[in-house]
């Protein structure tokens, strides 16, 4: 099964279909963007089209928009050149990524207290359509209604990636990010979303069990990985001051139980606001308390569970289940049940049909990349 893949300009002008790939590999990601991987013969009808920078997407699934970012001349395992294109693109939320997040005017971060989706829009509009430099601006991006979904929380950034900070703040605040072709507004309109608990434990819609189980018939292989190697639960957060004057508040998830402790150099979390004055010191204490619930964010539990759709399943992609829905997975013979968010689909097309691949919970990270990831936010260092 075959679907087309539609090419646009960035003046929104259809340029025409493309039917005839090989293979057709996307994957679509909860809180960031995801990429799309297509394989034809350079002689195909409509191979022609996809070059750089033009956006691509599935069908009519506008939601499913790429920009494309490379196209390669594929190597057989001789080292000779053959007749196929290898075409690589971002998903359009990647637009997010080529700039660096500027503090507002006479202000060393931009500070935010608010929900999730808040922090996120504000954020995108001061750094790519409201922009003070004026080449940071994006014509074709467009910011949808704020509706003040997600978790309550203080977030301040200065000079990171500004999708990498979109999709943190995402992850943090249990919403996904979400961009989608207009074509009647000719923009890209840039949002975020919360999944639908479609879990065994509710009975508002249908529940959707993942499960090898003949009952289900949802689920063809798994894989089930479980580890507290990087996980923390306490965190002794350090403000401004030095020995003693230095201000410490302690974030404790750990319920009474064994505690696992990391420390969070967040000395650059300001104590005087823009004019000079002093900042009030329950100000301050909050926002220490919520760069130490983000460290313990990154730093939970991994329970991270992937599997392969059946084709012929008992629950239908993107109709009983989407991408960012929490549903029940359960293996009898590991004797695991438990309910998790989908993160990652994996859609791939090719003359043999369709198959998808489904990932669950956080995604796996090496020790090395989590504390780089905090290293990005804070300077830290853990003891246990």
């Amino acid at each position: 099964m075959r679907k087309p893949i539609r090419v646009i300009d960035q003046s929104f002008l259809f340029l025409g279909d493309v039917d005839l790939y090989e293979s057709l590999k996307l994957t679509r990601r909860f809180y960031t963007a995801g990429e799309l991987e297509v394989k034809i013969n350079r002689h195909k009808k409509g191979a022609d089209l996809l070059k750089m920078d033009r956006i691509v997407f599935i069908q009519n699934q506008l939601h499913k928009a790429y920009l494309i970012r490379s196209v390669e001349s594929e190597l057989d395992q001789a080292g000779k050149i053959t007749e196929n294109i290898i075409v690589r693109a971002q998903h359009v939320l990647g637009f997010l990524s080529r700039v660096l997040t500027l503090p507002p005017t006479g202000r060393s971060y931009d500070y935010v207290n608010s929900n999730a989706e808040t922090i996120i829009k504000t954020y995108i509009d001061n750094n790519v359509i409201n922009s003070p430099i004026e080449a940071n601006n994006n014509p074709i991006l467009q910011l949808a209604p704020d509706e003040g979904r997600g978790t309550q929380t203080i977030y301040q950034t200065r000079f990171k990636n500004l999708l990498d900070e979109c999709a943190d703040i995402a992850d943090f605040g249990g919403i996904g990010m979400r961009a989608s072709v207009n074509f009647d507004a000719e923009k890209v309109i840039l949002d975020v979303a919360e999944g639908v608990d479609r879990t065994a434990d509710q009975d508002e819609v249908k529940p959707v069990i993942f499960s090898p189980d003949p009952t289900y018939r949802s689920l063809k292989a798994a894989n089930y990985f479980e580890s507290n190697w990087n996980f923390r639960n306490v965190a002794i957060v350090a403000g401004q001051g030095e020995g003693i004057d230095r201000t410490i508040v302690e974030v404790d998830q750990s319920e009474g139980g064994e505690r696992y402790e990391v420390f969070v150099d967040a000395r650059d979390v300001e104590e005087e606001d823009e004019d000079g004055e002093p900042i009030p010191e329950q100000d301050i204490i909050d926002t220490l308390v919520a760069r130490g619930e983000q460290a313990l964010n990154d730093l939970r539990q991994e329970v991270y569970f992937e599997g392969e759709a059946l084709r012929k399943s008992s629950f239908v992609y993107e109709v009983d289940y989407d991408l960012g829905d929490i549903v029940t997975i359960q293996v009898k013979e590991w004797g695991i049940s438990f309910n998790d968010r989908i993160v990652e689909c994996v859609e791939t097309y090719s003359q043999s049909g369709f198959d998808l691949d489904l990932k669950f919970g956080k995604t796996i990270q090496t020790t090395a990349e989590t504390i780089k990831k905090l290293i990005n936010r804070s300077t830290v260092e853990a003891r246990t």
